[in-house]
């Protein structure tokens, strides 16, 4: 067999090879991509979830403020510890929502 052709032969093999590996490797990266964002979507809507019903906490708080209808010690207490939560929480999702706003700059 002539060398040039045995040459021909392994550049064709090679390139074969290359494209194949090149197909699957951005095949993977599609379902890698597809797959975060389908991630990052649930987390999104339960993040707006948790903010409707915290703001139905807050409410029921402010209310339960407003009215003094709270006498007994124990639901004062309880009051507070839920308003401590609600602040919590409050953090929780700001602090998900600036890294969500930093991570959507820093893909830019």
């Amino acid at each position: 067999m002539d060398d040039t052709l045995l040459i021909d032969l392994f550049k064709q093999l090679g390139d074969t090879l290359l494209v194949g590996l090149f197909k699957q490797l951005g095949s993977i990266a599609v379902q890698l991509a597809k797959q975060e964002s389908k991630l990052l979507v649930g987390v999104d809507e339960e993040v707006q979830k948790l903010q409707g019903k915290l703001g139905f906490i807050k409410a029921m708080l402010d209310d339960a403020e407003e009215r003094h209808a709270v006498k007994q010690r124990t639901e004062k207490l309880w009051l507070e510890q839920l308003q401590d939560k609600c602040y919590e929480m409050d953090d929780v999702l700001d602090t998900w929502s600036t890294a969500r706003i930093k991570a959507e700059i820093e893909k830019d």
